[in-house]
């Protein structure tokens, strides 16, 4: 019989919400309709309020990685996802502050 390897969830959960998230922005924003913007803002903001809010979990725990240890993340790689979901985050606030759709131009 062939062993599995352990699967993580957890380990792989921030990465997995990214990648669904960012799938499902690039199919809302295809629309041409009004909401399809103000969708897009939302479901962006979620994806990064729930990456960085697993990412904290993450951060401080002991874990063998998913897939039996062969994908790991580490305390450096966590600490940059941070870094990447606030930056995001600010980007973002930044866009929807100053569009260019709104006559001030």
């Amino acid at each position: 019989m062939i062993a599995k390897p352990e699967l993580d969830w957890l380990a792989i959960l921030p990465e997995l919400i990214t990648g669904i998230g960012a799938m499902v922005v690039l199919l809302v924003g295809m629309g041409r309709a009004a909401w399809s913007r103000i969708a897009c803002i939302a479901i962006t903001a979620a994806t990064l309020v729930s990456t960085f809010a697993f990412t904290l979990v993450e951060f401080n725990t002991a874990r063998y990685g998913a897939f039996g240890g062969l994908v790991d993340s580490d305390e450096l790689a966590n600490a940059g996802r941070l870094i990447a979901v606030v930056s995001g985050l600010m980007a973002l606030a930044l866009a929807e502050r100053g569009r260019a759709d709104d006559g001030r131009h």
